[in-house]
């Protein structure tokens, strides 16, 4: 059985790009394995808050923790555990002023935490303890174009980048981008570059999803 991890920032609800092609790729997933479970992560709805001093002790020190540090960890530790468990990580957000959504950074900064999701080694090497066995896809709105290469690349490096980094270093380097470009460039490249990326992310959720049978009729197999 998959777990995917649903994690979604857009504030555009229902008429969010990246929402969208999520779904599309949630979708056929479930089609293709209908046993699937999807964990739905609004960081929308429920965003995290942003590090504070109550943070820094309830996350990097030592108990004993005050009632406001202790929050903040037990906060951490439902996200951490979201993501131990999730088989498929799906992370969307939009584009905002060349950046991922600040909430998204917000859930990052509760994730990253040392002994948990990656370690330092006594030759001061880090070293990710996600498995790599798990699958993160990045799904990225933008009003704009943001091509491979050209005088607009660099600034995509905030985006898309950063969280496909930020997973690298804690061990995941299964890594998918989809992105659903050119939402304010008119309607009809709207229109093209959405219905090309939810297609893009179908094929995705098709092809992770037969990898993931293939891999759980191995596991079977190992305990016959």
């Amino acid at each position: 059985m998959t777990r995917i991890l649903n994690v979604q920032s857009s504030p555009y609800l229902e008429k969010s790009a990246s929402r969208s092609v999520s779904r599309a790729y949630i979708d056929s997933y479930v089609a293709a394995q209908p046993d699937a479970v999807v964990v739905d992560l609004d960081l929308v709805a429920r965003p995290p808050a942003h590090l504070g001093p109550d943070h820094m002790t309830g996350l990097f020190k030592p108990p004993p923790h005050s009632p406001e540090s202790a929050a903040a960890r037990e906060v951490s530790e439902t996200y951490l555990k979201q993501v131990l468990d999730a088989d498929v990580i799906l992370v969307a957000t939009p584009m905002h002023n060349f950046a991922i959504s600040s909430t998204v950074k917000a859930w990052i900064d509760y994730i990253v935490i040392a002994g948990r999701t990656f370690r330092i080694d006594e030759d001061g090497k880090t070293i990710g303890l996600l498995p790599s066995s798990k699958k993160l896809v990045i799904v990225v709105a933008s009003g704009g174009l943001y091509p491979a290469k050209g005088p607009v690349w660099a600034p995509d490096r905030a985006t898309s980048s950063y969280i496909e980094d930020v997973f690298n270093f804690m061990g995941v380097t299964d890594v998918s981008i989809i992105r659903a470009e050119g939402q304010i460039m008119g309607s009809e490249m709207a229109k093209k570059r959405l219905a090309d990326a939810r297609a893009e992310a179908q094929a995705l959720a098709d092809r992770h999803s037969t990898a993931g049978k293939v891999a759980a009729r191995s596991q079977r197999g190992r305990w016959k």
